[in-house]
């Protein structure tokens, strides 16, 4: 398995995946991108109170047991087989961690080989010869392309952590807590539609927007990450509200490191809906 971050160069050739929002895929991308969302691969969240009973509100994943068939059906849509050398981008910043969540939930499923194009589409762009013209970005939606092969779920439950165990770990205080938030949210001072704000006992804050470099869509080099990640810690997890943000986190953590980081896809929003479990503001 192999997970690095490249530049647009080295993109070609890989088979490439736009994680934006459709409508920003349909104004523009990378020639050859197919598009896939993030949300595509999460629990349908209608049993929940609004606002968290919408799309993109959710960010449990879709149960391997019971949607099995539903998860190996969006990846061959996608094109995808497990051997591929897959290169997933967004936009940086201003994504929110979109390619990072995809990304990861490719990796935990069984892509093998996968790469995160620094800098996303804006760095793409300011890299290609604009004398290419219409040839230079594509426009429209993503065309169905499916493969004779198919995809075959290999989970990586080492790159996850459920509900239940992470109740565990915060009552025995036995492992390292990221959060990938801004400092506001951390502290409980944004985001009212909350039950109950504020962050997990015991989380650090380790926040998304640190992860660039400044007025930046590419991601800070490995020896600023290293500076800013300090000492000592005990089977890292992180987390966000959905997961987007934390799975950003963790990707470049394991570039960097060569250490996995567990996230909690459930996230806060789901541990704030839970009235018995502790939140610290």
């Amino acid at each position: 398995m192999t997970l690095k971050l490249i530049s647009s160069t080295e993109a070609k050739g890989t088979y490439i995946i736009d994680a934006r929002r459709q409508e920003d895929y349909e104004r523009g991308h990378i020639p050859g991108a197919v598009h896939l969302n993030w949300e595509a691969f999460v629990e349908s969240p209608e049993a929940n109170p609004e606002p968290f009973n919408q799309m993109g509100w959710w960010g449990r994943l879709l149960s391997l047991e019971k949607d099995r068939k539903t998860i190996e059906n969006i990846l061959q849509a996608a094109g995808l087989e497990n051997d591929m050398t897959v290169t997933v981008y967004a936009d940086g910043p201003v994504s929110k961690g979109r390619e990072g969540r995809l990304a990861w939930t490719l990796l935990y499923l069984g892509v093998e080989n996968l790469n995160i194009l620094n800098g996303g589409f804006s760095q793409w762009c300011k890299e290609q010869d604009q004398d290419q013209g219409e040839g230079a970005i594509e426009t429209g939606a993503s065309n169905p392309v499916g493969t004779a092969g198919g995809f075959t779920l290999k989970p990586d439950e080492s790159r996850r952590i459920k509900e239940e165990a992470m109740v565990e770990v915060v009552q025995e205080n036995s492992a390292t807590i990221w959060d990938a938030r801004t400092k506001d949210e951390y502290d409980g001072l944004l985001h009212p539609y909350l039950p109950r704000r504020g962050h997990i006992p015991g989380a650090s804050l380790m926040p998304f927007p640190s992860l660039f470099e400044e007025g930046s869509t590419r991601f800070i080099d490995q020896e600023t990450y290293l500076t800013m990640l300090g000492g000592k810690r005990i089977e890292p997890i992180a987390y966000c509200e959905l997961g987007l943000r934390a799975a950003t986190l963790a990707l470049i953590h394991e570039i960097y490191t060569g250490e996995k980081l567990r996230i909690f896809d459930s996230g806060f929003i789901w541990w704030s809906m839970e009235s018995d479990l502790p939140v610290v503001n």
